[in-house]
């Protein structure tokens, strides 16, 4: 189910149920906006379903725009519904596109729940998925090599966007250790 429209019959905690067609839905409700709801009122709700190995949820949002970042969340292995919910109370939706793009790894990590693995996960996924940029097992060891280095996991995301993922693991270090030193050059 992409939405549902239906006249709100409870609102509770995070719970709203919605009638349509004299059945009940029950969801779990995402009011990031805090937009005002009121019962007897009809509503469309956009519905993400979620399931773990014990329940099934239903989640549903105002806003299609939210439930999509919602569910692209939900998708990646260590990303649960309560985590993306954190994510999304905190960043507009503008600005977690920036971080996203801009690879931001201290700004993830400063979301309540997330560690390195998970914020590197996130990064990786949404990055491939928004901006259709996926690195190849020699860019990720280049990119694991340089964080062990020290560098800082934005400076290294960028640069190596920059360098022919074709060079040969050795070419591609030299080329970002290159790189990185004329950034931090610049900002001196």
């Amino acid at each position: 189910m992409d939405y549902l429209i239906g006249k709100v019959i409870k609102i509770q905690n995070e719970e709203i149920i919605l009638e349509n067609n004299n059945q009940g839905f029950k969801f779990i409700f995402i009011n990031l906006k805090n937009e005002k709801i009121i019962v007897g009122e009809n509503i469309k709700l956009y519905v993400v379903d979620f399931e773990t190995e014990f329940q099934k949820y239903s989640y549903g949002f105002l806003d299609e725009k939210l439930r999509d970042a919602f569910n692209d969340l939900v998708q990646i292995r260590t990303v649960g519904p309560k985590t993306a919910v954190n994510i999304l109370e905190k960043f507009e939706l503008d600005v977690w596109m920036q971080i996203i793009e801009k690879q931001d790894f201290e700004k993830i990590l400063s979301i309540r729940g997330i560690g390195t693995f998970t914020a590197k996960n996130i990064l990786f996924e949404l990055n491939k998925k928004y901006f259709n940029y996926e690195f190849n097992n020699k860019q990720l060891d280049v990119y694991n090599a340089l964080e062990k280095m020290g560098y800082k996991k934005k400076e290294i995301f960028s640069v190596i966007k920059l360098i022919d993922p074709k060079l040969s693991l050795d070419e591609l270090l030299k080329n970002s250790l290159k790189k990185l030193s004329q950034l931090n050059y610049e900002q001196l």
